[in-house]
C-alpha cells in the first residue's frame, strides 16, 4: 500500500477521531469529511452522452432548421446543451468566452444567454452572413426559443459588433518591416487610426480624435512647414499625434516646443516599437 495523503495529515485526522476503520475496526481506513469542508455542487463527470448535452444531429434538426427554415443547415453545429455545460463549468457571469472557430454561432449564442461576454472569429464571410450574424441577432432580439433559452429564462437583450479583419498594414522583407504597398492616402490614414485606437474622423488635417488628442497622418515627410500647419489647427488645450512615413530631423523638437504633450511618430518603426502591431 501507500499513503493516500501525507502521514502527518493522517495522524492529525486520527488524533481528531476522524478515521473510520469499518465496523470491526480492521478495514481500510476512511477519513471523515464534514460538509463545511466540501465545496458546493457536484464534480463534473468526464463522459457526456448525447442524451444529456445533445449532438450535432439534434442541433441541426431541432434548432437550426427551425431557426432558419428554408436555409441549408450548417454542417456541424454544436448543440447548445454542450456549450452550456462547458461555459457553466469554466466561467462566471461577465467573463469573456472566446471561440476561434465561430461557425454557426453556438458559442456566442449560449454565452450571451448565460450573461457572458464573448468573441467569435470565423474565416468564412458567407458563414457569418448566413448563420453567425443572423443567429446572434435573433438571440439579442429574443427571437430564438430553442436551445437553452427556456432553461436560463432568456428573453433577449444586449448587442454585439461585427468587425472585418483587413489586410496587414505591414510587410516583411528579410529582417525589415515595411509598410504595405496599399498603405497610401486615405487607406493609410484609416489603418493608422485603427492601429492607434483613434476614432477615424476627417477634420481639416486631422484623421482621428481620442479625447483632447487629435491624430494627423502624413503620407510623406513631416517637416517644419507641415508641423506648423497642423499645430495651427489645434484648439486650446488640444494636442496632436502626428504619424508620418518620414520626418525631418528638427520636426519632432519643433512639435514639442509648439504643443506640449504632442508627439511625432514615424511609420512603421515607431508604431511597432510602441507595441501597436496586432500580430
Amino acid at each position: 500500500m501507500y499513503w493516500r495523503f501525507s502521514k502527518e495529515n493522517f495522524e492529525r485526522a486520527l488524533a481528531e477521531d476522524r478515521v473510520y476503520f469499518g465496523v470491526d475496526g480492521d478495514r481500510m481506513p476512511i477519513v471523515k469529511r464534514y460538509l463545511t469542508e466540501v465545496q458546493a455542487g457536484v464534480v463534473p463527470r468526464t463522459w457526456w452522452p448525447a442524451n444529456e448535452v445533445g449532438s450535432n444531429m439534434s442541433a441541426k434538426r431541432d434548432h437550426l432548421r427551425k431557426l432558419f427554415p428554408g436555409v441549408a443547415a450548417f454542417a456541424t453545429p454544436k448543440p447548445e446543451g454542450l456549450l452550456h455545460r462547458i461555459i457553466h463549468i469554466a466561467t462566471k457571469p461577465g467573463d469573456i468566452v472566446l471561440d476561434c472557430f465561430g461557425g454557426s454561432g453556438t458559442t456566442g449564442a449560449v454565452a450571451h444567454k448565460m450573461g457572458r461576454q464573448w468573441v467569435l472569429a470565423e474565416v468564412s464571410p458567407s458563414t457569418v452572413e448566413t448563420f453567425t450574424k443572423p443567429r446572434l441577432m435573433k438571440v439579442v432580439n429574443g427571437e430564438d426559443p430553442g436551445g437553452i433559452t427556456q432553461e436560463v429564462e432568456w428573453n433577449g437583450g444586449g448587442g454585439f459588433r461585427v468587425l472585418e479583419v483587413g489586410s496587414s498594414l505591414y510587410e516583411r522583407a528579410a529582417d525589415r518591416l515595411l509598410l504595405a504597398d496599399w498603405a497610401k492616402g486615405d487607406m493609410f490614414a484609416r489603418a493608422v487610426a485603427s492601429q492607434m485606437g483613434f476614432a477615424y474622423e476627417l477634420d481639416g488635417p486631422f484623421a482621428g480624435r481620442k479625447g483632447r488628442t487629435r491624430l494627423a497622418v502624413v503620407d510623406g515627410v513631416a517637416d517644419d512647414v507641415v508641423v506648423k500647419s497642423i499645430v495651427s489647427y489645434l484648439e486650446e488645450e488640444e494636442r496632436v499625434t502626428i504619424v508620418a512615413k518620414s520626418a525631418a530631423p528638427e520636426a519632432a523638437e519643433l512639435l514639442r516646443q509648439m504643443s506640449k504633450g504632442s508627439r511625432l511618430l514615424k511609420a512603421p518603426g515607431d508604431l511597432v516599437r510602441r507595441g501597436k502591431v496586432v500580430r
